[in-house]
Protein backbone atom coordinates (compact mmCIF):
# COMPACT_ATOMS: atom_id res chain seq x y z
CA UNK A 1 0.00 0.00 0.00
CA UNK A 2 1.20 3.02 -0.89
CA UNK A 3 1.41 5.76 1.74
CA UNK A 4 1.38 9.70 -0.21
CA UNK A 5 2.41 13.14 1.55
CA UNK A 6 -0.41 15.43 2.16
CA UNK A 7 2.36 18.20 2.48
CA UNK A 8 1.84 20.81 0.23
CA UNK A 9 4.83 22.31 -1.23
CA UNK A 10 4.36 26.46 -2.79
CA UNK A 11 5.21 29.60 -1.95
CA UNK A 12 4.27 31.99 0.93
CA UNK A 13 2.78 35.24 0.51
CA UNK A 14 5.69 36.77 1.36
CA UNK A 15 7.78 35.12 -1.22
CA UNK A 16 5.24 35.79 -3.39
CA UNK A 17 5.26 39.73 -2.38
CA UNK A 18 8.99 39.67 -2.58
CA UNK A 19 9.28 38.25 -6.01
CA UNK A 20 6.78 40.92 -7.06
CA UNK A 21 9.10 43.46 -5.89
CA UNK A 22 11.87 42.51 -7.43
CA UNK A 23 10.27 41.62 -10.43
CA UNK A 24 8.57 45.19 -10.47
CA UNK A 25 12.38 46.83 -9.93
CA UNK A 26 13.64 44.87 -12.75
CA UNK A 27 11.05 45.52 -15.40
CA UNK A 28 11.09 49.20 -14.08
CA UNK A 29 15.21 49.48 -14.63
CA UNK A 30 14.41 47.57 -17.61
CA UNK A 31 11.73 49.98 -19.38
CA UNK A 32 13.54 53.06 -17.76
CA UNK A 33 16.25 52.08 -20.12
CA UNK A 34 14.02 51.43 -22.98
CA UNK A 35 12.71 54.68 -22.56
CA UNK A 36 15.69 56.54 -22.53
CA UNK A 37 17.10 55.03 -25.37
CA UNK A 38 14.22 55.13 -27.50
CA UNK A 39 13.82 59.01 -26.62
CA UNK A 40 17.64 59.57 -27.86
CA UNK A 41 17.07 57.94 -30.84
CA UNK A 42 13.92 60.05 -31.86
CA UNK A 43 15.89 63.11 -30.71
CA UNK A 44 18.75 62.17 -33.03
CA UNK A 45 16.38 61.21 -35.62
CA UNK A 46 14.82 64.41 -35.42
CA UNK A 47 18.16 66.54 -34.85
CA UNK A 48 19.01 64.82 -38.46
CA UNK A 49 16.06 65.98 -40.39
CA UNK A 50 16.19 69.19 -39.14
CA UNK A 51 19.64 69.64 -39.83
CA UNK A 52 19.01 68.45 -43.40
CA UNK A 53 16.30 70.96 -43.95
CA UNK A 54 18.18 73.75 -42.97
CA UNK A 55 21.45 72.38 -44.88
CA UNK A 56 19.12 71.89 -47.69
CA UNK A 57 17.70 75.93 -47.30
CA UNK A 58 21.48 77.21 -46.76
CA UNK A 59 22.31 75.38 -50.40
CA UNK A 60 19.62 76.46 -52.00
CA UNK A 61 19.47 79.92 -50.81
CA UNK A 62 23.56 80.06 -51.24
CA UNK A 63 23.25 78.97 -54.85
CA UNK A 64 21.13 81.68 -55.46
CA UNK A 65 22.89 84.96 -54.10
CA UNK A 66 26.42 83.13 -55.95
CA UNK A 67 24.10 83.64 -59.25
CA UNK A 68 22.69 87.05 -58.52
CA UNK A 69 22.42 89.71 -61.22
CA UNK A 70 24.35 92.89 -60.00
CA UNK A 71 22.44 95.29 -58.43
CA UNK A 72 19.05 93.53 -58.06
CA UNK A 73 18.82 92.49 -54.70
CA UNK A 74 16.11 94.38 -52.81
CA UNK A 75 14.77 93.86 -48.71
CA UNK A 76 12.11 96.15 -48.06
CA UNK A 77 12.43 97.71 -44.41
CA UNK A 78 9.32 97.02 -43.83
CA UNK A 79 9.28 93.64 -44.84
CA UNK A 80 12.06 92.59 -41.97
CA UNK A 81 12.33 92.30 -38.51
CA UNK A 82 15.14 92.94 -36.09
CA UNK A 83 15.08 89.48 -34.93
CA UNK A 84 15.02 87.46 -37.72
CA UNK A 85 11.55 85.77 -37.44
CA UNK A 86 10.18 87.71 -40.51
CA UNK A 87 12.09 88.31 -43.69
CA UNK A 88 11.77 88.83 -47.38
CA UNK A 89 14.06 88.73 -50.28
CA UNK A 90 13.75 89.75 -53.91
CA UNK A 91 16.45 89.58 -56.59
CA UNK A 92 17.13 88.30 -59.78
CA UNK A 93 19.36 85.36 -60.94
CA UNK A 94 21.04 84.05 -64.09
CA UNK A 95 19.34 80.89 -64.84
CA UNK A 96 21.37 77.70 -64.68
CA UNK A 97 22.03 75.69 -67.70
CA UNK A 98 22.22 71.65 -67.79
CA UNK A 99 26.12 71.82 -67.68
CA UNK A 100 25.76 73.61 -64.71
CA UNK A 101 26.77 76.96 -65.83
CA UNK A 102 24.64 80.33 -65.98
CA UNK A 103 23.08 81.35 -68.73
CA UNK A 104 23.91 84.86 -70.73
CA UNK A 105 21.31 85.57 -71.69
CA UNK A 106 18.28 84.77 -69.37
CA UNK A 107 17.76 85.27 -65.73
CA UNK A 108 14.44 84.95 -62.92
CA UNK A 109 13.05 86.59 -60.61
CA UNK A 110 13.48 84.54 -56.98
CA UNK A 111 11.85 85.71 -53.91
CA UNK A 112 12.53 84.15 -50.75
CA UNK A 113 9.77 84.39 -47.85
CA UNK A 114 10.09 83.59 -44.00
CA UNK A 115 6.48 84.46 -42.04
CA UNK A 116 6.29 82.61 -38.82
CA UNK A 117 7.95 79.45 -38.90
CA UNK A 118 7.72 78.97 -42.54
CA UNK A 119 10.61 79.69 -45.08
CA UNK A 120 9.60 79.32 -48.97
CA UNK A 121 11.34 80.07 -52.31
CA UNK A 122 8.93 81.47 -55.15
CA UNK A 123 10.98 81.23 -58.82
CA UNK A 124 8.17 81.91 -61.77
CA UNK A 125 5.07 80.01 -61.08
CA UNK A 126 6.75 77.45 -59.31
CA UNK A 127 6.57 77.84 -55.17
CA UNK A 128 8.91 75.43 -52.71
CA UNK A 129 8.59 75.35 -48.99
CA UNK A 130 12.14 74.81 -47.37
CA UNK A 131 11.13 74.63 -43.75
CA UNK A 132 8.22 74.88 -41.59
CA UNK A 133 10.91 74.58 -38.47
CA UNK A 134 12.77 78.20 -38.83
CA UNK A 135 13.39 80.44 -36.11
CA UNK A 136 15.26 83.48 -37.90
CA UNK A 137 17.18 83.72 -41.21
CA UNK A 138 19.55 86.64 -40.52
CA UNK A 139 21.84 88.10 -43.07
CA UNK A 140 24.44 91.06 -43.27
CA UNK A 141 26.55 92.32 -45.74
CA UNK A 142 30.38 93.67 -46.31
CA UNK A 143 32.08 93.18 -42.94
CA UNK A 144 32.83 95.27 -39.87
CA UNK A 145 35.79 97.33 -40.21
CA UNK A 146 36.49 97.13 -36.84
CA UNK A 147 36.89 93.24 -36.96
CA UNK A 148 40.21 93.61 -39.34
CA UNK A 149 43.81 94.20 -38.08
CA UNK A 150 45.15 98.34 -37.87
CA UNK A 151 48.33 96.05 -39.44
CA UNK A 152 46.56 94.42 -41.98
CA UNK A 153 47.48 95.98 -45.18
CA UNK A 154 44.32 94.97 -46.69
CA UNK A 155 42.42 98.02 -45.10
CA UNK A 156 43.70 100.67 -46.56
CA UNK A 157 43.20 99.18 -49.78
CA UNK A 158 39.49 100.68 -51.44
CA UNK A 159 39.40 97.93 -54.04
CA UNK A 160 39.67 95.00 -51.19
CA UNK A 161 37.11 97.36 -48.97
CA UNK A 162 34.58 97.58 -52.04
CA UNK A 163 34.93 93.89 -53.03
CA UNK A 164 33.65 92.63 -49.27
CA UNK A 165 30.58 93.99 -50.16
CA UNK A 166 30.06 91.54 -52.89
CA UNK A 167 30.34 88.73 -49.66
CA UNK A 168 26.74 88.27 -47.92
CA UNK A 169 27.41 86.45 -43.97
CA UNK A 170 24.03 84.02 -43.84
CA UNK A 171 22.83 82.37 -40.58
CA UNK A 172 19.35 80.23 -40.27
CA UNK A 173 18.06 79.16 -36.96
CA UNK A 174 15.54 76.34 -37.05
CA UNK A 175 13.89 74.38 -33.93
CA UNK A 176 11.61 71.42 -34.32
CA UNK A 177 9.52 69.19 -31.61
CA UNK A 178 10.66 65.81 -30.47
CA UNK A 179 7.41 63.32 -31.39
CA UNK A 180 6.24 62.59 -28.76
CA UNK A 181 7.84 64.90 -25.70
CA UNK A 182 7.52 68.83 -25.64
CA UNK A 183 11.31 68.71 -26.20
CA UNK A 184 12.85 70.74 -28.52
CA UNK A 185 15.88 70.39 -31.36
CA UNK A 186 17.67 73.15 -32.43
CA UNK A 187 20.25 74.02 -35.20
CA UNK A 188 21.90 76.68 -36.82
CA UNK A 189 23.53 76.46 -39.70
CA UNK A 190 25.98 80.00 -41.41
CA UNK A 191 27.82 80.40 -44.46
CA UNK A 192 29.45 83.06 -46.05
CA UNK A 193 28.33 83.81 -50.11
CA UNK A 194 30.30 85.78 -52.52
CA UNK A 195 27.87 87.25 -55.27
CA UNK A 196 30.66 86.52 -58.30
CA UNK A 197 29.11 89.32 -60.90
CA UNK A 198 28.48 92.02 -57.75
CA UNK A 199 32.84 90.90 -56.94
CA UNK A 200 33.87 91.28 -60.45
CA UNK A 201 31.91 94.64 -61.15
CA UNK A 202 33.88 96.05 -57.87
CA UNK A 203 36.86 94.80 -58.11
CA UNK A 204 37.43 94.83 -61.96
CA UNK A 205 37.08 98.53 -63.27
CA UNK A 206 36.98 97.17 -67.24
CA UNK A 207 35.04 94.10 -65.69
CA UNK A 208 31.39 93.58 -68.09
CA UNK A 209 28.36 91.60 -66.45
CA UNK A 210 27.01 89.00 -67.71
CA UNK A 211 23.74 90.87 -68.89
CA UNK A 212 26.06 93.36 -70.43
CA UNK A 213 28.08 91.00 -72.59
CA UNK A 214 25.14 89.51 -74.00
CA UNK A 215 24.02 92.98 -74.57
CA UNK A 216 26.81 93.49 -76.80
CA UNK A 217 25.10 93.05 -80.64
CA UNK A 218 22.71 90.66 -78.92
CA UNK A 219 19.91 92.79 -77.55
CA UNK A 220 18.61 92.83 -74.06
CA UNK A 221 18.54 90.41 -70.94
CA UNK A 222 15.45 88.75 -70.77
CA UNK A 223 14.54 88.53 -67.30
CA UNK A 224 12.41 85.39 -68.19
CA UNK A 225 13.04 81.51 -67.82
CA UNK A 226 10.88 80.46 -70.73
CA UNK A 227 12.03 76.94 -69.75
CA UNK A 228 10.69 77.61 -66.10
CA UNK A 229 7.70 79.90 -65.48
CA UNK A 230 4.97 80.61 -67.71
CA UNK A 231 3.46 83.23 -65.17
CA UNK A 232 4.55 86.09 -63.32
CA UNK A 233 3.42 84.52 -60.14
CA UNK A 234 3.07 81.52 -58.40
CA UNK A 235 -0.64 80.67 -56.87
CA UNK A 236 -4.39 80.22 -57.99
CA UNK A 237 -4.22 79.58 -62.06
CA UNK A 238 -6.94 81.37 -64.17
CA UNK A 239 -8.73 78.87 -66.84
CA UNK A 240 -7.48 81.55 -69.09
CA UNK A 241 -3.57 80.69 -68.23
CA UNK A 242 -3.61 77.15 -68.57
CA UNK A 243 -5.59 77.45 -71.99
CA UNK A 244 -2.60 78.88 -73.57
CA UNK A 245 -0.33 76.31 -72.72
CA UNK A 246 0.77 72.60 -74.52
CA UNK A 247 0.24 69.45 -72.95
CA UNK A 248 3.95 69.25 -72.50
CA UNK A 249 3.66 72.86 -69.58
CA UNK A 250 0.47 71.05 -68.74
CA UNK A 251 1.88 67.79 -67.42
CA UNK A 252 4.88 69.97 -65.98
CA UNK A 253 2.54 72.31 -64.07
CA UNK A 254 1.13 69.38 -62.62
CA UNK A 255 4.08 67.75 -61.00
CA UNK A 256 5.25 71.05 -59.52
CA UNK A 257 1.22 71.44 -58.01
CA UNK A 258 1.39 67.90 -56.55
CA UNK A 259 4.51 68.46 -55.28
CA UNK A 260 2.96 71.11 -53.51
CA UNK A 261 0.44 69.97 -52.21
CA UNK A 262 2.70 66.78 -50.93
CA UNK A 263 4.95 69.39 -49.00
CA UNK A 264 2.10 71.33 -47.44
CA UNK A 265 0.43 68.14 -46.05
CA UNK A 266 3.92 66.88 -44.91
CA UNK A 267 4.56 70.25 -43.22
CA UNK A 268 1.15 70.68 -42.06
CA UNK A 269 1.30 67.85 -39.53
CA UNK A 270 4.77 68.31 -38.48
CA UNK A 271 3.49 72.05 -37.81
CA UNK A 272 0.49 70.70 -35.75
CA UNK A 273 3.30 68.21 -33.70
CA UNK A 274 4.96 71.23 -33.27
CA UNK A 275 1.37 73.15 -31.72
CA UNK A 276 0.70 70.68 -30.16
CA UNK A 277 4.18 70.29 -27.99
CA UNK A 278 3.78 74.20 -26.80
CA UNK A 279 3.93 74.65 -23.37
CA UNK A 280 1.64 77.26 -21.93
CA UNK A 281 2.56 77.72 -18.88
CA UNK A 282 1.55 76.63 -15.09
CA UNK A 283 0.90 73.13 -13.71
CA UNK A 284 -1.75 71.09 -13.87
CA UNK A 285 -3.88 73.25 -11.81
CA UNK A 286 -3.47 76.25 -13.64
CA UNK A 287 -6.15 75.20 -16.06
CA UNK A 288 -8.58 72.89 -14.46
CA UNK A 289 -12.27 72.07 -16.27
CA UNK A 290 -14.60 71.02 -13.78
CA UNK A 291 -17.64 70.27 -16.26
CA UNK A 292 -21.30 72.01 -14.52
CA UNK A 293 -18.58 72.95 -11.68
CA UNK A 294 -16.75 75.55 -13.82
CA UNK A 295 -12.87 75.96 -15.00
CA UNK A 296 -10.64 76.67 -12.69
CA UNK A 297 -7.14 78.25 -12.48
CA UNK A 298 -4.97 81.37 -14.20
CA UNK A 299 -6.98 82.89 -16.87
CA UNK A 300 -3.23 83.64 -18.40
CA UNK A 301 -2.42 79.99 -19.57
CA UNK A 302 -6.43 79.47 -19.70
CA UNK A 303 -6.20 81.87 -22.55
CA UNK A 304 -3.09 80.21 -23.86
CA UNK A 305 -4.46 76.97 -23.99
CA UNK A 306 -7.80 77.70 -25.81
CA UNK A 307 -5.64 79.51 -28.12
CA UNK A 308 -3.43 76.44 -28.57
CA UNK A 309 -6.74 74.09 -29.32
CA UNK A 310 -8.14 76.78 -31.93
CA UNK A 311 -4.84 77.06 -33.57
CA UNK A 312 -3.81 73.26 -33.62
CA UNK A 313 -7.56 72.50 -34.83
CA UNK A 314 -7.99 74.98 -37.58
CA UNK A 315 -8.53 73.41 -40.85
CA UNK A 316 -9.51 76.60 -42.57
CA UNK A 317 -7.81 79.75 -43.20
CA UNK A 318 -10.78 81.84 -41.77
CA UNK A 319 -11.32 79.77 -38.62
CA UNK A 320 -7.32 80.38 -38.32
CA UNK A 321 -7.19 83.80 -38.56
CA UNK A 322 -9.83 84.21 -35.97
CA UNK A 323 -7.94 82.55 -33.78
CA UNK A 324 -5.17 84.65 -35.00
CA UNK A 325 -6.94 87.58 -34.18
CA UNK A 326 -7.40 86.45 -30.28
CA UNK A 327 -4.03 85.83 -30.37
CA UNK A 328 -2.94 89.03 -31.52
CA UNK A 329 -5.35 91.15 -29.15
CA UNK A 330 -3.81 89.47 -26.00
CA UNK A 331 -0.05 90.11 -27.19
CA UNK A 332 -0.59 93.71 -28.06
CA UNK A 333 -2.66 94.09 -24.50
CA UNK A 334 0.36 91.89 -22.63
CA UNK A 335 3.11 93.58 -24.36
CA UNK A 336 2.21 97.02 -23.14
CA UNK A 337 2.42 96.04 -19.45
CA UNK A 338 6.18 94.70 -20.30
CA UNK A 339 6.82 97.11 -22.08
CA UNK A 340 6.04 99.73 -19.03
CA UNK A 341 7.60 97.21 -16.80
CA UNK A 342 11.14 97.21 -18.81
CA UNK A 343 11.24 101.12 -19.54
CA UNK A 344 9.53 102.55 -16.38
CA UNK A 345 11.06 105.74 -16.44
CA UNK A 346 10.34 106.11 -20.21
CA UNK A 347 6.10 104.66 -19.20
CA UNK A 348 5.53 105.01 -15.58
CA UNK A 349 2.12 102.72 -16.49
CA UNK A 350 0.60 100.44 -18.55
CA UNK A 351 -1.58 103.61 -20.23
CA UNK A 352 1.07 105.69 -21.31
CA UNK A 353 2.28 102.97 -23.38
CA UNK A 354 -1.13 102.02 -24.79
CA UNK A 355 -1.24 106.34 -25.46
CA UNK A 356 1.83 106.26 -27.32
CA UNK A 357 0.81 103.02 -29.58
CA UNK A 358 -2.80 103.86 -30.19
CA UNK A 359 -1.85 108.03 -30.52
CA UNK A 360 -3.04 109.57 -34.27
CA UNK A 361 0.64 111.40 -34.22
CA UNK A 362 2.76 109.45 -36.69
CA UNK A 363 5.75 110.63 -34.73
CA UNK A 364 4.34 109.10 -31.76
CA UNK A 365 3.61 105.65 -32.72
CA UNK A 366 6.87 105.45 -34.36
CA UNK A 367 8.29 106.14 -31.24
CA UNK A 368 6.60 103.58 -29.58
CA UNK A 369 7.61 101.43 -32.72
CA UNK A 370 11.53 102.04 -31.05
CA UNK A 371 10.73 100.83 -27.57
CA UNK A 372 8.64 97.62 -29.13
CA UNK A 373 11.80 96.58 -31.16
CA UNK A 374 14.53 97.04 -28.53
CA UNK A 375 12.04 95.32 -26.19
CA UNK A 376 11.53 92.12 -28.98
CA UNK A 377 15.39 92.60 -28.92
CA UNK A 378 16.24 92.16 -25.42
CA UNK A 379 13.92 89.77 -25.09
CA UNK A 380 15.47 87.24 -27.53
CA UNK A 381 19.06 87.98 -26.32
CA UNK A 382 18.36 86.74 -23.16
CA UNK A 383 16.32 83.70 -24.20
CA UNK A 384 19.21 82.87 -26.13
CA UNK A 385 21.21 83.43 -23.56
CA UNK A 386 19.18 81.32 -21.41
CA UNK A 387 19.29 78.33 -24.05
CA UNK A 388 22.87 78.35 -24.65
CA UNK A 389 23.58 78.04 -21.04
CA UNK A 390 21.03 75.43 -20.68
CA UNK A 391 22.90 73.15 -23.32
CA UNK A 392 26.14 73.86 -22.39
CA UNK A 393 25.39 72.82 -19.02
CA UNK A 394 23.42 69.75 -19.78
CA UNK A 395 24.41 66.19 -19.32
CA UNK A 396 25.87 65.32 -21.23
CA UNK A 397 27.69 68.79 -22.41
CA UNK A 398 27.97 69.07 -26.20
CA UNK A 399 31.14 68.47 -28.17
CA UNK A 400 32.71 70.05 -29.24
CA UNK A 401 30.70 73.49 -27.51
CA UNK A 402 29.58 75.99 -29.60
CA UNK A 403 30.19 79.48 -29.66
CA UNK A 404 27.81 81.82 -27.66
CA UNK A 405 25.35 83.16 -30.04
CA UNK A 406 25.90 86.04 -31.99
CA UNK A 407 23.72 89.19 -29.73
CA UNK A 408 20.35 90.12 -31.71
CA UNK A 409 20.49 93.54 -29.94
CA UNK A 410 24.44 94.10 -31.18
CA UNK A 411 23.22 92.96 -34.63
CA UNK A 412 20.73 95.38 -35.16
CA UNK A 413 22.30 98.57 -34.03
CA UNK A 414 25.28 98.17 -35.27
CA UNK A 415 26.41 101.31 -37.59
CA UNK A 416 25.06 100.91 -40.95
CA UNK A 417 27.33 101.63 -43.66
CA UNK A 418 26.15 103.31 -47.10
CA UNK A 419 25.92 101.27 -50.08
CA UNK A 420 26.24 101.70 -53.44
CA UNK A 421 23.42 99.16 -53.69
CA UNK A 422 20.66 101.59 -52.30
CA UNK A 423 19.62 104.49 -54.21
CA UNK A 424 19.37 106.86 -50.85
CA UNK A 425 20.37 110.42 -50.48
CA UNK A 426 22.55 111.55 -47.78
CA UNK A 427 19.58 112.42 -45.80
CA UNK A 428 18.21 109.05 -45.36
CA UNK A 429 21.65 107.35 -44.85
CA UNK A 430 22.00 109.97 -42.21
CA UNK A 431 18.31 109.12 -40.63
CA UNK A 432 19.15 105.05 -40.80
CA UNK A 433 22.30 106.03 -38.99
CA UNK A 434 20.36 107.98 -36.06
CA UNK A 435 17.64 105.40 -36.50
CA UNK A 436 20.61 102.98 -35.00
CA UNK A 437 22.11 104.93 -32.98
CA UNK A 438 18.13 105.74 -30.87
CA UNK A 439 17.58 101.92 -30.93
CA UNK A 440 20.99 101.24 -28.89
CA UNK A 441 20.76 104.05 -26.57
CA UNK A 442 16.73 102.44 -25.83
CA UNK A 443 18.53 98.98 -25.43
CA UNK A 444 21.15 100.27 -23.48
CA UNK A 445 18.95 101.60 -21.34
CA UNK A 446 16.59 98.60 -20.44
CA UNK A 447 19.45 96.09 -20.71
CA UNK A 448 19.39 95.95 -16.91
CA UNK A 449 15.25 96.08 -16.39
CA UNK A 450 14.67 92.71 -17.63
CA UNK A 451 15.20 91.41 -13.90
CA UNK A 452 11.40 91.64 -13.40
CA UNK A 453 11.56 88.43 -15.36
CA UNK A 454 13.32 86.45 -12.97
CA UNK A 455 15.89 83.75 -14.41
CA UNK A 456 15.18 82.17 -17.64
CA UNK A 457 13.34 79.03 -17.41
CA UNK A 458 11.87 80.37 -13.96
CA UNK A 459 9.56 83.05 -15.09
CA UNK A 460 6.24 83.53 -13.89
CA UNK A 461 3.12 81.75 -14.86
CA UNK A 462 1.73 85.39 -16.60
CA UNK A 463 5.16 85.47 -18.77
CA UNK A 464 4.57 81.67 -19.63
CA UNK A 465 1.70 82.01 -21.19
CA UNK A 466 2.34 84.99 -22.83
CA UNK A 467 5.83 83.44 -24.76
CA UNK A 468 3.64 80.48 -25.48
CA UNK A 469 0.77 82.41 -27.10
CA UNK A 470 3.56 84.35 -29.37
CA UNK A 471 5.37 81.38 -30.30
CA UNK A 472 1.56 79.88 -31.16
CA UNK A 473 0.98 83.12 -33.06
CA UNK A 474 4.46 82.93 -34.91
CA UNK A 475 3.37 79.15 -35.91
CA UNK A 476 -0.16 80.01 -36.68
CA UNK A 477 1.23 82.17 -39.76
CA UNK A 478 3.24 79.94 -40.68
CA UNK A 479 0.10 77.42 -40.74
CA UNK A 480 -2.57 79.91 -42.88
CA UNK A 481 0.05 79.98 -45.64
CA UNK A 482 0.54 76.16 -45.61
CA UNK A 483 -3.20 76.14 -45.86
CA UNK A 484 -3.29 78.54 -48.56
CA UNK A 485 -0.77 76.64 -50.29
CA UNK A 486 -2.67 73.47 -50.21
CA UNK A 487 -5.65 75.03 -51.03
CA UNK A 488 -4.49 76.83 -54.17
CA UNK A 489 -2.39 73.63 -55.26
CA UNK A 490 -5.86 71.69 -54.87
CA UNK A 491 -7.54 74.24 -57.35
CA UNK A 492 -4.72 74.30 -59.40
CA UNK A 493 -4.52 70.65 -60.12
CA UNK A 494 -8.60 70.54 -61.03
CA UNK A 495 -8.47 72.88 -63.45
CA UNK A 496 -4.83 71.54 -64.78
CA UNK A 497 -6.98 68.37 -65.43
CA UNK A 498 -9.72 70.00 -67.11
CA UNK A 499 -7.65 72.40 -69.39
CA UNK A 500 -5.90 68.60 -70.21
CA UNK A 501 -8.84 66.74 -70.88
CA UNK A 502 -9.58 69.35 -73.81
CA UNK A 503 -5.81 68.98 -75.45
CA UNK A 504 -5.79 65.08 -75.15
Amino acid sequence: MRIFDKKRFGFTLVEIMVAIVLGSFVLGVAFALWSRVTREVTRSATRQVLQHQLRMSMDTLSRDLKAIKSGTLKAPADKQSPDGSKAYLEFERFTELENGKLAEKTTQKVVYELTGSLLTRTSGNEKKILSANILSLEMSKGVDKNTLLTTNLETTNPDHEMALNARIDISITGQKVVPGTKIYEYHVERTSVVMRDEYQKTVNKNFLSTDQVSQLGQGKVSNTDPNSSYFTSAGLFTEEQLANLTLSQLNSLDSSQKNLLEQAEKNLTDLNSNIGAVNTGGGWFSDVNLGWFGRYGNTDVQSANDLKSAIEGATTQAALNSALDKAQEYLKSKEASFISSTFSSKFPSEASVSALRDSDDKAKRDEYEKYKKAYDLLVQDRAMEGAYQKMINSSPPPNPVPPPPESAVARATAVPEKSSDYAETEEQFQQRVKDASDLKAICDAGKQSLTWMGNPGEETTEIQAYQATKMLYNYGQSKNQLLGMRDDASKNLELITKAKTGKS
